[in-house]
C-alpha cells in the first residue's frame, strides 16, 4: 500500500487528479490514522483496478477496510486464492458479485435476541 504522493507518481498522474478519484469511489484508499490514506498498488495492474473499481461501485459506503479485506479473502471457487490472485477477464464478472456480496455480508449482522 502507498501513500498517495507515491501511488501518483507510479500511475504518471498527479496527486490532485489522485485525491479526486479517491473521492469519487474510484480508487480504493486506505485510512492509516496519523499517516494519511493508503492506496493498494494493486490499482497499478489494469485487471486487478477493473475488479477493484467494479466492486467500489456496486459497494458504495461500505468501509474501505471491509473491502480490502474482501479483496483478500480465500476463495473455493479458486482453490484458496484471493480474488486479487486470481482475476481473469474471463471470472473477472464472478468475482465482481463475489466479493461485493462479501462486502455487503459484513456490513448486516443479525438482531440480537435477549431471552427472559
Amino acid at each position: 500500500n502507498l501513500p498517495v504522493a507515491a501511488f501518483a507518481k507510479m500511475a504518471g498522474k498527479s496527486r490532485r487528479w489522485i485525491s479526486y478519484e479517491i473521492k469519487a469511489g474510484n480508487l480504493l484508499a486506505l485510512n492509516v490514522g496519523n499517516r494519511g490514506q493508503r492506496v493498494p498498488d494493486w490499482h497499478l495492474d489494469p485487471l486487478k483496478h477493473e475488479l477493484i473499481q467494479s466492486v467500489l461501485k456496486l459497494s458504495r459506503g461500505a468501509d474501505p477496510w471491509q473491502i480490502y479485506h474482501a479483496l483478500l479473502q480465500p476463495r473455493s471457487m479458486l482453490r484458496g486464492r484471493s480474488a486479487l490472485e486470481g482475476v481473469t477477464a474471463s471470472n473477472l464478472d464472478k468475482l465482481v458479485m463475489a466479493v461485493s456480496t462479501a462486502v455487503k455480508e459484513t456490513d448486516w449482522t443479525p438482531p440480537r435476541v435477549r431471552v427472559a
